[in-house]
């Protein structure tokens, strides 16, 4: 390996590095002596460029373009210093092709970037280096090749950022990162960029991180010490784990998230930031996983705005001076197995049209309320514990607020639930224990309450408004309580609820002895595409007519057209007699009569039905309900050409498809029939998924398509969870549907370019 001398000495053979590397044979070794080298290197070789002394006196400085461009495949600068002319707004260091190795230097820039790495082609390396740059970025990377900086210590004054990603996904491991008054890291829309224990401290008038459409990820970092944000997120993702967040000032939280974004933070810690830790805005999004947040003095931990829905799961929020949770101005969000504690106003407050949702989640130890609902504030609570809240109630819903809480246990606080000011609500199974004043304290509200337990074990029901106290029993209450449970058909249950409503008040009329025409009509015509729930109606109709002493078993026996119709009339009559013989006390469910048209069965047999129906219609007190059920218009204009019909089934029924929306709930009640559920963050792939299979063509009714795509969607996971070691698969891995899972591919749906077409295309 040849070795040349690089001197400023008057009599040196190389006063000039880059006459040496002109000089130089390839894979030489230059030695630098201490000195001012004012000169452009272009590096067009293989060679090492070496400081023999103390680096900071070995200095190379540019003057017209960049102190060093890059123009081989690889090249080696050791222990120099680097920089820039006051004039020159060229990069310190230009790197468009090959892997430059700097390693212990110092690079230094006023106008320019300190380095600046252009191009697929570049693949830069640098270790236990400084840059610094005066009014530019220190790094800018423009490049989609391997960029790795190492043990780097890198800061910039400029108004700009200290790194910026413009493209490509370059790797910092270990640095240390700081500034002002520019962000720490800025990533643009095609940037990503993985920072790895890295240390990033100290930006008072940008934030640390800023990710405008990138997508970066940060492990293991420590982002610190700012009067600013910690990270900004507009339009963009981002992946932070493992990482911790602090000292930030009071103005701004730690982490802001607007504009549609996605990020994901998993096991950070979020501490000591006066500000708080999340804000999420203007419909962002993004998941907080098993992340511990506290120390908050001057905002709410989280605050959640503008239509943004984030997702929390198993994460700790607690210790603060505010509230652990705020969600308002039509906000939106997911808390699911969170811990939340320790704050002196209220945990939660939902207020101005906010919805926040807590699925198994803990709340406890705070000075004012638990949960606070207010100003049309809404949100599902389920599952959920609020306990050792000393000072005011542990739920508190006023001013039109209308939260649906299930399944809730309330303890050890000074009083349970507090609905005033017209607070709405609604509370079913949940239970009291351990309070110092009362369970329920109701002012100028109308709150639904439902199966609740008090301390001494006694059940609670406070009805939907007084005219329902009066008209509903405890047992029908839970009929009402199954049928708000069906899936869709609100018009249905809302009809049907009316119609109940006004027969009980016919009943009372003659119980009482008041003169009444008007029979007790408890027939019905049900119509509607298939498998839409008339038939559980049905049944649930049933059972709430014998609660209410119309019916006498309320049992509902089924019968099609072509299990009572024969070709002879005598047979003809005798099956229908069974069948109404059977359905005596209940009712029966006739379903498919309008395929019973002229010219396809007898006219005598049919008429012995029709004969039948009629006179069970015309009956005052009838000895079993009447239900015609089927399709929609073929049933409506069946039964419209018999008005002696028609006139009698006046309660008409109309069931509707389902929504995409309402074949996703269908989807998880039938997994969790068997111990299967979708994960929060998976939901929005199944409701495209039911998108898809809402629009896709066919004769198969919706909740058929459900109950298939269920069946698929087992195999998916079985798939995936076969690969894991038995070790592996626990409780939660094989109970759990994620995104993965969901996105069930079907022959149809295969197109060119998708990774699974050349080989769907080899089957044919």
């Amino acid at each position: 390996m040849s070795r040349i001398r690089v001197s400023r000495k008057l009599f040196a053979k190389y006063r000039s590095i880059q006459t040496a590397i002109l000089n130089a044979p390839a894979g030489s070794v230059i030695e630098v002596e201490p000195g001012i080298y004012k000169e452009d290197i272009w590096i067009d070789r293989y060679i090492e460029i070496i400081g023999t002394g103390p680096k900071e006196e070995i200095i190379i400085q540019g003057t017209e373009q960049a102190a060093i461009e890059m123009g081989t495949e690889y090249a080696v600068i050791k222990n120099v210093t680097l920089r820039q002319s006051k004039r020159n707004r060229s990069a310190t260091v230009l790197v468009t092709r090959g892997s430059l190795v700097l390693d212990g230097c110092e690079v230094l820039s006023e106008l320019g970037p300190c380095v600046s790495i252009i191009g697929n082609e570049a693949e830069p390396v640098f270790r236990r280096s400084r840059f610094f740059s005066v009014k530019n970025v220190a790094i800018l990377n423009q490049s989609n090749g391997k960029v790795l900086l190492e043990d780097c210590h890198l800061s910039s004054h400029s108004d700009v950022s200290v790194v910026f990603i413009a493209d490509g996904n370059p790797v910092f491991r270990h640095c240390t990162l700081t500034g002002n008054p520019g962000y720490g890291v800025f990533v643009e829309e095609n940037g990503k960029g993985t920072f790895e224990e890295c240390n990033i401290y100290g930006f008072d008038y940008s934030p640390a991180i800023g990710i405008d459409g990138g997508n970066p990820s940060f492990i293991r970092c420590k982002i610190h010490d700012g009067l600013e944000s910690g990270v900004a997120i507009h339009q963009g993702k981002g992946v932070f784990q493992d990482c911790t967040l602090f000292g930030f000032g009071k103005e701004l939280p730690a982490v802001r998230v607007s504009q549609h974004s996605q990020p994901r933070f998993q096991h950070c810690t979020i501490k000591n930031c006066q500000g708080g830790a999340f804000l999420f805005e203007e419909e962002a999004g993004g998941i907080v996983e098993s992340c511990d947040l506290f120390g908050f003095i001057h905002k709410p931990a989280v605050t959640i705005r503008s239509e943004a829905q984030p997702q929390f799961l198993r994460s700790r929020i607690h210790d603060g001076n505010y509230e652990a949770v705020v969600s308002y101005d039509a906000g939106k969000g997911l808390m699911e197995s969170c811990d939340l504690y320790g704050f002196n106003g209220n945990i939660v407050s939902v207020i101005h049209s906010g919805k926040l949702d807590l699925l198994r989640c803990k709340i406890y130890n705070g000075n004012e309320h638990g949960i606070y609902m207010a100003q049309k504030g809404e949100g599902i609570i389920k599952d959920t514990e609020v306990y050792l809240i000393p000072r005011k109630a542990a739920l508190h819903v006023t001013q039109a607020a209308d939260p649906l809480f299930v399944h809730c246990r309330v303890y050890d606080s000074l009083l349970g639930a507090e609905i005033k000011e017209n607070g709405r609500g609604t509370f079913e199974q949940c239970s009291f224990k351990g309070l110092k004043q009362t369970v329920w304290d109701i002012h100028e509200s109308q709150p639904v309450i439902r199966h609740c337990k008090e301390e001494d074990g006694r059940e609670v029901d406070v009805p939907v408004n007084n005219n329902d106290a009066i008209a509903f029993s405890e047992p029908v209450y839970r009929l009402f309580t199954e049928l708000d449970e069906v899936i869709g058909q609100e018009q249905v249950k809302e009809t049907l609820r009316e119609v109940v409503l006004y027969l009980d008040y016919l009943q009372d009329r003659k119980r009482l002895g008041f003169k009444t025409t008007e029979p007790l009509n408890i027939h019905a015509l049900f119509t509607g595409p298939p498998d839409t729930g008339k038939l559980r109606v049905a049944e649930l109709y049933g059972q709430i007519m014998k609660e209410m002493g119309f019916l006498n078993t309320g049992q509902v026996v089924i019968a099609g057209s072509t299990d009572m119709i024969h070709e002879e009339k005598a047979t003809t009559g005798k099956m229908v007699k069974q069948y109404i013989q059977e359905a005596k006390g209940g009712i029966l469910y006739l379903h498919h009569l309008h395929l019973l048209t002229p010219g396809r069965w007898p006219f005598d047999s049919v008429q012995v039905l029709l004969d039948h129906l009629q006179q069970i219609l015309n009956q005052e007190e009838p000895e079993l309900a009447i239900i015609i059920a089927g399709p929609e218009p073929e049933t409506a204009g069946w039964i419209n050409s018999y008005p002696q019909i028609a006139g009698k089934l006046k309660h008409h029924y109309v069931f509707t498809d389902y929504s995409p929306e309402e074949m996703a709930v269908m989807l998880e009640r039938i997994a969790a029939d068997e111990d299967y559920h979708v994960h929060p963050a998976a939901m929005p792939t199944l409701q495209k998924e039911m998108r898809r299979l809402w629009n896709k063509p066919g004769p198969k009714s919706k909740a058929a398509r459900v109950k298939e795509y269920f069946q698929k969607v087992k195999v998916v996971h079985s798939r995936r969870c076969s690969k894991l070691p038995k070790q592996e698969r626990t409780r939660e891995m094989l109970t759990t549907f994620l995104s993965e899972d969901l996105s069930v591919k079907e022959q149809s749906d295969i197109q060119p370019g998708d990774h699974s077409w050349l080989k769907e295309l080899k089957k044919h």
